[in-house]
């Protein structure tokens, strides 16, 4: 009998414990975004600190204590700041992957009042470093309630803008791709990829990196998953694809085909320029 209710305990902790570190269930405090109500919340009157996650994802399970603890903090003073999160395994949830940089589980971004412009949290994934982080770009205090003046400009650069802005990845879509990497007086170094695609995941730090390290060059990626017709321009029929359209060859032929880390990519971009 001991044996049996043991056993019996044994598992319903196990239970509860499964549940508690579900990032798809319901956490205090944290608003639950789908692909209908995401803008309903998203660029309106309140910032908003978005975990993109995965079920699936380890990492995402080993945040639920934190962004529970995180979103009871938020609700509990009056501020414009909300807490949030999107399972970005959801239908139709591409185009929003895509807008908001989503290329790995968890993906946290910040998303100002008033924007639709994603700040990327890259700092240590705890209550601290996440209300530091609101505070540094938004000025608000989430655990006195107070604001405070900061000197963070209104929204991160658009698509159409951001190939001015070294250090950025450049996010390409067929309202942009032609004026930005068809630009005769720009060399761009196009990433084709696709969200689901593992290789694409794996190289995306490397090519964030490719991106602060260049300073003439132009990073940018368009999903060609969801934009196949900007693919099939150029022939895209796998992922990930790179390409390089120099200043005097914009035809889509110089095809990378090298090691998908930073080192080569900067060796490569160096000979295509030099």
């Amino acid at each position: 009998f001991f044996s049996t209710m043991l056993s019996f305990t044994l598992l319903l902790s196990l239970l509860v414990c499964a549940l508690a570190q579900d990032p798809s269930g319901k956490l205090d405090g944290v608003v639950d975004l789908t692909v209908q109500n995401f803008y309903e919340h998203v660029g309106e009157s309140n910032h908003v600190l978005i975990e993109f996650y995965a079920p699936w994802c380890g990492w995402c399970k080993k945040l639920v204590p934190t962004w529970t603890d995180l979103g009871k903090l938020v609700s509990t003073t009056d501020t414009n700041v909300k807490i949030a999160k999107f399972d970005a395994t959801q239908a139709d949830s591409s185009e929003i992957k895509t807008a908001f940089g989503v290329r790995g589980f968890p993906t946290i971004v910040l998303v100002k009042a008033g924007t639709k412009a994603p700040l990327k949290f890259t700092g240590t994934r705890s209550v601290d470093g996440f209300v530091d982080f609101i505070k540094q770009k938004t000025g608000v205090n989430v655990q006195s309630g107070s604001t405070e003046a900061t000197e963070e400009p209104a929204s991160e650069p658009s698509a159409s803008t951001a190939a001015a802005a070294p250090g950025t990845v450049v996010s390409l879509n067929p309202s942009n791709f032609d004026s930005i990497v068809l630009d005769s007086t720009k060399d761009v170094f196009v990433k084709f990829f696709a969200p689901w695609c593992g290789h694409c995941v794996r190289m995306a730090p490397a090519w964030e990196e490719l991106a602060k390290s260049q300073s003439k060059v132009v990073i940018a990626e368009l999903d060609a998953s969801q934009h196949s017709e900007v693919g099939s321009r150029f022939g895209v029929r796998g992922f990930p694809t790179l390409k390089f359209f120099s200043k005097s060859d914009k035809s889509g032929n110089i095809v990378y085909k090298g090691q998908r880390d930073l080192a080569s990519f900067k060796a490569f971009v160096d000979q295509q320029v030099n």
